[in-house]
Formats: structure tokens, sequence, C-alpha cells
């Protein structure tokens, strides 16, 4: 039976870190969007969700642990690295507000007023912006992030890592039941 138990958490180890590392930059991208709004408006305002027990924004985690999984081979060309890591967080951003729109009925965000925009949903400004953090995120926040996330209990990764999926499946499968009736 150990071997059983020790098979299942390596086998789940891998999909741990990155929830741990999704939860962070999902966390980073809320204070960042709070600053941000404060900063501009004078208010704050809490943009975002609550999941896996934190205040997140989903789009910040997906868009950065994207980055970094799917671009990393580019580290050495940052300029190609800030070039495909703007692209893939503008698409991402452009999926999300159609998603939030079919979920809500409407979105978090209008760039309607900056320049080279799409209905409102993206803008060539905020794209560049998405590149620079991503940037940002890969050389100098990604590095530490998952070096302290090694250093986690395995055990503890695993098992929160499963409540915590379990946790949102069943809130996300609300507020969908809640959507469509």
């Amino acid at each position: 039976m150990k071997d059983v138990t020790e098979n299942f958490e390596r086998l789940l180890l891998p999909y741990s870190r990155v929830l741990f590392e999704f939860i962070f930059f999902s966390f980073l991208g809320f204070v960042y969007e709070t600053i941000f709004v404060y900063t501009i408006y004078g208010e704050l305002i809490a943009r975002g969700t609550f999941a896996f027990g934190f205040p997140i924004i989903h789009l910040y985690g997906m868009g950065i642990l994207m980055a970094y999984y799917l671009l990393n081979k580019y580290r050495k060309k940052p300029v190609v690295l800030f070039v495909y890591s703007s692209a893939i967080a503008t698409l991402l951003e452009l999926v999300s507000s159609y998603i939030e729109d079919f979920l809500y009925g409407q979105r978090s965000w209008d760039y309607s007023s900056m320049p080279l925009n799409y209905q409102g949903r993206i803008s060539i400004v905020i794209s560049f912006v998405w590149g620079g953090l991503c940037l940002l995120c890969i050389f100098f926040l990604y590095p530490g992030v998952k070096k302290e996330i090694e250093r986690m209990p395995k055990k503890f990764l695993v098992y929160s890592s499963i409540f915590l999926t379990f946790y949102n499946m069943l809130i996300f499968f609300e507020i969908l039941k809640a959507q469509l009736s």
C-alpha cells in the first residue's frame, strides 16, 4: 500500500507545484490590479474572485504560467520572448473577455478609450504591458517562487492541491449552474 501512495504522490507532485505557482501569480495579479486601480481611480476596488482560499485574478496566473511553460525556451532572446508573451497574454485576455461575457453578462475591463483597441476587449498598449509583466515574472519572480514551492513538504503540496481542486470544482459548478438557470 505504501508503494501505491508514493506513486500517487509522485504522479500528482508536478500538478501540485503548478497549482501553487498558479495561485501565487493569480494572487499577485490581484494585488497588482488593486494597486493599479487605486492609482488610477483613487478607490480600493476588489477585482477578481475568491478562490483557493485567496483573492485572485485567474488571468494573471494563467498568463504567466502559459508564457513561462510555452516560451521559456526563448529566454535567451528577450525580444522574441516579449513579443510572444504579449501575444499569448493578449489572446488569453480576448478569450477570457468572451467567457466572462457568457458566464456573467459583463466583463471586468474596457479598453475602449485606449488606442488600437478591439471592441474594448484588448489594446496594443495593454499588450505591451502584459509583455513587460511576463518578462519581469519569468526573469525575476518565477525562479524564486519555484524554489520556495520546491522547499514545501511534498505531502502538503499533493494533498492540499487535491483539496483545493475539488473545492474549486464545486464552486465552479455552482456558479455555472446559477448562470445557466
